[in-house]
């Protein structure tokens, strides 16, 4: 899986604990699933629609997993934090791109050897 990983400026604290360093991952059709059933989400808008997105990229925060982060954590956030991630998630957008162009030239005009 290709993953992008940072540091939060000032990261999320939970439970006495700062948690800073981050991996997400690209965004996956059932991302946008998850975030469409996601109880909270509905009739909210688009923005915490796509903060749902968000969170469903996470691979991890600090040491808390995908599934330990929650949309009112993400809510919480300092702005120049969601900066940070939003910029990580465009950079693993960008390195699943050319991880899948062929390294041949000429493979990626006719999809076969000249």
């Amino acid at each position: 899986m290709i993953t992008h990983k940072d540091t939060l400026l000032n990261g999320i604290e939970v439970d006495g604990v700062v948690h800073s360093a981050f991996e997400v991952r690209p965004q996956l059709v059932k991302d946008t699933l998850a975030a469409a059933s996601n109880e909270q989400v509905a009739n909210k808008g688009e923005a915490l629609f796509g903060l749902a997105i968000v969170r469903e990229q996470i691979v991890s925060i600090g040491t808390l997993s995908n599934d330990q982060i929650t949309l009112d954590m993400l809510l919480n956030m300092y702005e120049d934090d969601m900066g940070v991630m939003m910029k990580g998630i465009k950079e693993v957008g960008e390195k699943l791109k050319t991880f899948r162009q062929p390294a041949v030239p000429e493979l990626q005009a006719t999809g076969s050897p000249a």
